[in-house]
């Protein structure tokens, strides 16, 4: 406490301009993971009305579909992460720092705040893995697409070529091509196995995000 009382102050007008500037990269990056959520909106909207046209054909498109959603997911948790560490940041001076100031604590510019965000500012770490923020994106959203595309694959399998009369017409219509289809069903079914081991690792990471003080306690790894 010696050594913070021996620091200069903070200057007021300076962290409030720094803010500003903080909460317009955060604004710009959200934009940007909203943007990549509406890329993969649109695909799987795009791939939907292209499987049901009339004559389209079989069931492939909506598998083909699963793995282009799914590096939405890759490209839209990276671009998570780098959010999260920007926003963990205007947290911080939002909780350390206006928050005591405006309820008119005495030494609100005094505290273990200042070094965390120097720290961060000299050198910028990641805050959270991508496998950590593709899985917060998956159970926040991805996961509702992927079984609107499974449930669309289910149906199209169910009557196409001919209408599926038990389980062993339906999994011959999953086949295609040289792959038959009890190896799709298989893969599909550990597919969803992995997603929703995805989904629980996120309900865990959010958990742990939620009940850390600030995103700055878990440390990280330097940014590229």
């Amino acid at each position: 406490m010696a050594e913070e009382r021996g620091k200069p102050l903070p200057n007021i007008t300076a962290l409030a301009h720094y803010y500003r500037g903080e909460m317009s990269r955060s604004n710009n990056w959200r934009n940007i993971v909203d943007n990549t959520t509406n890329w993969a909106v649109a695909m799987t909207a795009a791939m939907l009305g292209f499987t049901f046209r009339e004559g389209a054909g079989g069931s492939v498109v909506l598998l083909f579909s699963h793995i282009l959603l799914f590096l939405f997911l890759a490209i839209e948790g990276r671009r998570y992460m780098y959010y999260v560490s920007l926003d963990s940041r205007i947290r911080l001076l939002e909780k350390q720092f206006f928050a005591p100031l405006l309820s008119g604590e005495e030494n609100h510019d005094r505290g273990e705040w200042r070094g965390i965000l120097a720290s961060d500012l000299a050198t910028r770490r990641i805050k959270i893995s991508q496998p950590a923020a593709m899985s917060i994106r998956l159970r926040r959203t991805y996961i509702w697409l992927f079984l609107i595309l499974t449930l669309a694959w289910l149906f199209k399998v169910s009557v196409y070529p001919v209408r599926a009369a038990g389980a062993a017409a339906f999994v011959q219509n999953a086949g295609f091509a040289f792959v038959p289809g009890g190896a799709v069903v298989a893969g599909l079914i550990v597919f969803y196995v992995l997603l929703l081991a995805g989904v629980w690792y996120g309900l865990r990471v959010r958990r742990a995000l939620s009940a850390q003080a600030d995103l700055f306690a878990c440390g990280g790894t330097p940014m590229d």
